[in-house]
């Protein structure tokens, strides 16, 4: 019994070692189903259906294993391994919400939770702000920073770059925008890419994901883009995009096998 009981924590050390040692890629989807996609066949392999229906736009896995979803009025937080989710961010942390509704979400290199809030905030005009949060601190208020500077409000994701750039995904007008992280001032980047929804970063390679499925990947040096593939479906309602290792998604046989699988490492952004 002792020696089988060795053995399968070696299998179990073994396949741990196997799910950290390579990024996963997970969709969303706007019904708030989570995919798992096999990256070398573009097939899903796994997926869960998140409380987060009432118009989701994007998500982040955070180092805690969690998804993050933004979720309309509302950030949530959706636990992998209970299958639980909570809200930890809504208009009541954000200065002057003013009918503002949540689209992009993500981590920057200090782990503060950031997201952008579109909505009429000034001159009856439609924009949308960054904010900052700390998710650790008490009854916290967001920071705000700028505003996009982009003609339509459609930023449904952004990429940090580096401390003083970022890229935004402008749904409307099918291109990548480089925003200043200071002014929120914009310059066209990458065209070409419809519908455009999210991006990510996986294998040293950076993708936009359109609402259809369709990925492209972006050379970071001239702009360039280049057709990838398809992912599969029918609905046409891609929203959000997340990269991470040492991730999988709750199953009911598998529930007790993700309690102990300790190791985890998220990378959704280039810093």
């Amino acid at each position: 019994m002792p020696n089988r009981l060795i053995v399968c924590i070696a299998l179990l050390a073994g396949a741990t070692a196997s799910l950290n040692a390579a990024d996963s890629l997970f969709v969303l989807r706007a019904n708030g189903l989570i995919e798992h996609v096999d990256f070398d066949t573009l097939e899903i392999v796994e997926s869960v259906q998140t409380e987060a229906t009432f118009g989701p736009a994007e998500m982040v896995i955070g180092s805690d294993g969690a998804f993050y979803i933004s979720n309309f009025y509302s950030i949530q937080r959706f636990d992998p391994i209970s299958a639980q989710t909570e809200v930890v961010v809504t208009g009541l942390n954000v200065p002057n919400p003013r009918a503002a509704v949540f689209n992009y979400v993500d981590f920057d290199e200090r782990g503060d939770l950031i997201f952008g809030m579109t909505g009429i905030f000034s001159n009856n005009q439609s924009r949308t702000r960054a904010f900052s949060l700390d998710l650790d601190a008490d009854d916290a208020i967001a920071t705000e920073h700028f505003q996009f500077q982009i003609p339509t409000p459609n930023v449904f994701d952004v990429m940090i770059q580096d401390s003083e750039s970022l890229l935004a995904a402008d749904y409307q007008n099918g291109r990548v925008m480089l925003v200043d992280r200071q002014t929120g001032a914009a310059e066209e980047f990458a065209t070409g890419l419809d519908s455009i929804v999210s991006l990510f970063e996986l294998e040293g390679d950076v993708y936009a994901l359109s609402q259809f499925g369709d990925l492209h990947t972006i050379d970071l040096a001239t702009g360039a883009t280049e057709y990838h593939g398809f992912l599969p479906g029918s609905n046409h309602d891609f929203i959000g995009s997340a990269v991470a290792s040492g991730v999988s998604l709750p199953a009911p046989s598998a529930a007790m096998v993700g309690m102990l699988v300790l190791g985890f490492s998220a990378r959704r952004r280039r810093v």
